[in-house]
Parts: structure tokens; sequence; C-alpha cells
């Protein structure tokens, strides 16, 4: 007797089988998924630039490194994107020193945060 492959034996039953045991995902990990996927672009979009506003002006290092000053302070923070959040903890200067995450909007040119306390700052990107 002639072997055959396993698909030609089982047919469209195989497929059917296999889509009928794969789990469907929830609304939730869909747009958590979708969550991730607007993160990464962000970060990917923001990562290596330079911004700037009245009194200050950081770096947004590709490696989550967010350094600069502000007000003449020298700054030294991490950075990183959350539920398309603006999320930096600052280290260094302790006046300046925790972590917040603001709300996010970015154009073309610009660079605008919502913190914590309802200020919103908008940098230029260089």
């Amino acid at each position: 007797m002639a072997s055959r492959p396993v698909s030609n034996v089982l047919g469209g039953a195989s497929l059917a089988l296999l889509t009928a045991c794969a789990p469907t995902p929830s609304a939730e990990d869909t747009l958590d998924l979708a969550a991730r996927a607007n993160d990464i672009e962000l970060t990917q979009t923001l990562a290596g630039r330079t911004i700037v506003s009245e009194n200050t002006r950081y770096e947004i290092g590709e490696d989550g490194i967010l350094s600069g000053t502000s007000d003449g302070l020298a700054v030294f923070a991490t950075w990183t994107i959350e539920n398309g959040a603006w999320c930096r903890n600052v280290i260094e200067p302790d006046l300046l020193a925790g972590r917040e995450c603001q709300s996010l909007f970015l154009t073309s040119d610009t660079m605008t945060v919502t913190r914590e306390n309802g200020q919103i700052v908008t940098y230029s990107f260089e």
C-alpha cells in the first residue's frame, strides 16, 4: 500500500479541526495588542529626537535615557511610552525627581504633554 501524506488522508477536516482548536482572541486581548503596537510606534518616533521649550532642552535617547537641561538644571531621567502616555522617571536633580506619566499628543513639529497636575507643555522638535 502506498503511503499518502496525512493532509490527503484527512483532507479539509484537518484544517477545520486545527482552526476550531485555536483560541479566539478576546476584545481585550485585541486592544492590548493594538496598544502595544501603538507604544512601539510612538517609541520609534521619539527615540533619538531632541525636544525644546522655553527653558528646556532634552535629548530623547534610543536607549531609554532622557538627558538635558531644564531651567538651568542638568536633568537625567529614563523614559518609556506606556499605553500611549509619555512616562519619565527623573533621577537627577532631586528637585525634579520622580516618575510621572503624561498624556501625549504629537504633530510633525511638536510634542505636547499634559502633566498629572494639568499643566500643558509643548516642545518643538529640533
